[in-house]
């Protein structure tokens, strides 16, 4: 039938018929050419491996079949798809039952196919599936296999969702983390789960969490310490086994970059120079940074102050006298880390040098460090103004 532009249909018409009669089979276009792949026939109760293929016509009628290269099992209930100028079959059910293999060919000028050639197979065997190619990605929905009585999904991207971690491989500033899975997951038999620095952890009922939940949240534990996680997936089986383990990283940020100067290093003394360099040292890609001076040792910089985009720089013909370089980081939520404040003082060479100035520390102590004795032990962290 021709397709309208409206998109409806015209009336179907009859052309070249099939050269025999066959079911569950697969029917797919590439580059003009129809083809015809495997399936069932329909007088006789097994599986054929033969294809077949046709000139696709202008006026949508087709040529005369001809036989190509056999398929490398005969099966039914597979999938077929052309992509990048190659042929692939994936799945089905032959007579040793459903099979989890994918192979693939390249598709001649004369619409010939070469030699099939095996790659990497499906998690498992799969019949009465369906495949789309996008991006240069293979995305296998639905069908039938032999350890999920259900409807399954194979691959679905992204499978979870990390709303406090939303990009894999940007750093985030937060004390939690949460995932759900995609609302178009289907987990009749729940899931099992488990957190850790690990990237190829693979589940099994002893290593992990089982869970129903399509939603957790966690603000203690690896999940909200400093560095790269992953969370591993794995959905449960008919038999309450988890089955096939998928990776997701996700990182959450603790480092403070280091602000060192050359020409004001210490910063309780007093220099005769106007001109203020600062290095910048451990700065993310994946973070924004913002930055002001002035006089205040305690100002924290918010999203509208100017940007740190530079790792060196000099700041000219500053003023006599105390001054604060504060630097805010912020993550690609707004989430913020832990402010720097850079004290320098400068004076004027006409004038006495002043003295130093003193270092005001801060003590915060980890209430679990002190002793018996009310001795208190190092644990806790300084600041200095």
């Amino acid at each position: 039938a021709t397709l309208n532009t409206d998109g409806s249909l015209g009336n179907w018409q009859e052309t070249t018929s099939l050269p025999y009669g066959v079911l569950s089979h697969q029917c797919f276009t590439a580059n003009g050419f129809v083809y015809c792949a495997g399936g069932s026939g329909i007088y006789v109760n097994s599986q054929t491996s033969q294809v077949w293929y046709a000139t696709l016509n202008t006026d949508g009628s087709l040529g005369n079949w001809q036989e190509t290269t056999f398929l490398p099992v005969a099966v039914n209930g597979h999938q077929c798809f052309a992509a990048n100028g190659f042929v692939y079959c994936a799945g089905g059910k032959g007579n040793d039952g459903r099979t989890s293999q994918v192979c693939y060919v390249k598709q001649n000028s004369d619409g010939t196919l070469s030699n099939w050639l095996y790659t990497a197979s499906l998690p498992y065997g799969l019949s009465d599936h369906q495949y789309i190619s996008i991006n240069n990605n293979i995305i296998c929905l639905g069908g039938y296999s032999d350890k999920i009585s259900k409807d399954v999904l194979s691959y679905l991207n992204p499978m979870i969702i990390i709303p406090t971690h939303p990009t894999q491989g940007n750093f985030y500033f937060t004390n939690t983390f949460a995932f759900n899975l995609h609302d178009q997951i289907f987990i009749p038999n729940g899931y099992y789960y488990k957190i850790d620095n690990s990237s190829s952890t693979e589940i099994t009922t002893s290593n992990s969490e089982y869970t129903t939940n399509r939603s957790l949240s966690f603000s203690s534990g690896i999940s909200v310490e400093h560095g790269t996680h992953y969370i591993h997936i794995a959905f449960a089986d008919d038999q309450n086994l988890p089955l096939m383990t998928r990776h997701f990283s996700f990182t959450t940020y603790a480092n403070l970059i280091q602000v060192n100067s050359p020409t004001h290093p210490d910063q309780s003394q007093w220099y005769d120079n106007s001109n203020f360099h600062i290095n910048i040292e451990n700065k993310n890609s994946n973070l924004t940074y913002r930055y002001i001076i002035d006089d205040y040792p305690e100002t924290i910089p918010n999203s509208s102050y100017a940007l740190v985009d530079f790792t060196s720089h000099v700041f000219v013909n500053q003023t006599p006298g105390t001054h604060y370089l504060h630097i805010q980081v912020f993550d690609e939520l707004g989430a913020t880390g832990h402010p720097l404040h850079f004290r320098y003082n400068i004076y004027d060479s006409d004038e006495p040098k002043p003295a130093p100035l003193p270092v005001v520390t801060r003590l915060y102590v980890n209430p679990t460090s002190v002793t018996k004795d009310s001795t208190i032990s190092i644990e806790g962290t300084i600041e200095i103004k």
